[in-house]
């Protein structure tokens, strides 16, 4: 699932809080093969840096932060409890209980705390979660994107359970005919819940709730290692995730797509990781296997990896053939296109100036956005056209320069202004940035100059194709009054210098 992000270059939240996610799986990690250690002078840094991790999580992207504050809120507290257990101490004294809540409740306090300068400034009236009752994942389709590191997970969950059962002796079960009958009647209950939620149309419940018993049983055997409590807890953890939002759907989403989508790549990272241990497990021990069984697992994972790794590749083929110009050469330059690709910028009539214009050439548009920036030093604030929807031309110069303009996407920024009226502002930068361009008023395009600041306005081939000649005429007027310089022309293309525009009254 990664790879969708990077196949569109979509520098979107949920790429850049991956490496939070591994740090903060490594960490959790960490800690948990070093429970028992006696000295570890360092320990409090490691927990301070952990906890600040995953605090970063909820500015980067809100929703792995609520996953990997219960992971690192459990994981700590296992630790815990294995120190408390070296160590002999009694769970209720003084010494495990400020050791408790100085790891422990030391790290939910920081982890709050790097998170202050954010919530401080961030407010979103998007932030509950609402059932969901609508159309749930197919067993097909939840195999499809889950189904090789299942199958290695439940090789692992094999592997493990015939290691724990070749080291029990039937001896040793006497005088526990209770404890195992009372196990046989949960895992029946298990299973029949698995079924019922099943038969009233959530169909992963018959994967995913076994395992997830499974996963248990292991997790809390005699004689379990702390690095198998780890991959434990992270396949639970994941399954658990995946099953989630057959029920709950984020507030404010798109039927339930970025809900999935946002939860299943948290599922996805941790997949990886315990599959990626779990393959290193099993080829170290399949020597042990019969013949038979190795060699049918050899050959499912080859099959089932081989199909897997055909994404990749077969995704960039399909997405290349999208492309503004498929003739165009291959590069790792994101730009590049433009150079080759004619465009049509699809605008609705009555947004038009002039619907012929609407075609034309990316090549004017990659020679100012280069200029500007090789020329343009710190981070001025830019004025470009606007097209009447999202997903296409517009907010490109501000898009390939990382420049602040006065509006991005209108439709992303209502998004994230949410709170009662601030889609009205948003609105209202749209009608200004429309209104600056087309209004042949010179005293407005002032006006609108000095309420935000704009040192650079832009006027290409989109400009041209959305607003009248007439109101793209006054800039050169403004040039002769002394308002702007022209400081960029080629072609179609000009880019005009805003002459202190705070001194304009």
């Amino acid at each position: 699932m990664p790879y969708f992000t990077f196949i569109y270059g979509d520098l979107h939240a949920h790429m850049v809080s991956m490496p939070l996610q591994l740090f903060a799986m490594a960490f959790i990690l960490h800690e948990v093969i070093t429970a028992g250690m006696e000295k570890r002078r360092m320990r409090l840094l490691a927990i301070m840096l952990g906890a600040i991790a995953v605090g970063m999580l909820r500015a980067t992207n809100t929703w792995d932060w609520i996953t990997y504050m219960v992971f690192g809120v459990v994981g700590l507290g296992y630790t815990w409890a294995m120190r408390t257990r070296a160590f002999k101490w009694t769970l209720l004294s003084r010494r495990a209980l400020i050791d408790g809540v100085v790891s422990v409740g030391g790290f939910v306090l920081i982890t709050f705390a790097a998170a202050v300068p954010y919530l401080t400034w961030f407010v979103s009236t998007y932030n509950s979660v609402l059932p969901w009752v609508e159309g749930k994942a197919p067993i097909w389709g939840y195999l499809t994107i889950h189904g090789l590191f299942l199958f290695v997970i439940v090789s692992l969950l094999a592997w493990d359970t015939m290691r724990w059962l070749r080291s029990v002796q039937v001896k040793s079960l006497r005088g526990t005919y209770t404890f195992l009958a009372v196990g046989i009647v949960i895992a029946a209950a298990v299973l029949i819940a698995a079924l019922v939620l099943f038969l009233l149309g959530t169909p992963i419940t018959m994967i995913v709730v076994p395992l997830i018993g499974w996963i248990a049983v292991l997790f809390f055997r005699k004689g379990q290692t702390l690095p198998m409590h780890f991959l434990l807890a992270a396949s639970g953890l994941a399954l658990a995730l995946t099953l989630a939002v057959e029920y709950v759907v984020l507030d404010g989403d798109i039927g339930r797509q970025n809900t999935v989508f946002k939860f299943y790549l948290q599922a996805w990272l941790m997949f990886g990781v315990v599959s990626g241990v779990g393959v290193a497990v099993l080829l170290r021990h399949m020597r042990a296997w019969s013949v038979p069984l190795r060699n049918g697992w050899s050959t499912a994972l080859i099959i089932l990896a081989a199909t897997a790794a055909m994404f990749p590749i077969m995704a960039t083929l399909g997405k290349s053939v999208f492309r503004f110009d498929t003739t165009q050469p291959l590069t790792l330059d994101g730009m590049a296109f433009m150079q080759y690709a004619p465009y049509h910028e699809y605008p609705a009539e009555s947004y038009a100036a002039d619907p012929a214009l609407a075609r034309f050439s990316l090549e004017g548009d990659y020679q100012m956005i280069r200029w500007l920036q090789e020329n343009i030093q710190g981070t001025p604030i830019i004025i470009e056209g606007q097209s009447d929807r999202e997903y296409l031309w517009g907010g490109r110069v501000s898009v390939n320069t990382g420049l602040p303009a006065v509006l991005g996407w209108r439709w992303h920024q209502s998004q994230q202004h949410t709170l009662e009226n601030m889609g009205r502002l948003v609105d209202m930068r749209l009608a200004n940035v429309n209104a600056f361009y087309q209004t042949t008023d010179i005293e407005t395009a002032l006006r609108i100059l000095r309420y935000y600041d704009v040192s650079y306005i832009i006027v290409g081939d989109l400009e041209r194709a959305y607003y009248t000649q007439v109101g793209l005429a006054k800039f050169d007027t403004m040039v002769e009054q002394g308002y702007l310089e022209l400081v960029y022309e080629q072609g179609n293309s000009r880019v005009y210098h805003v002459i202190a525009p705070s001194a304009m009254d």
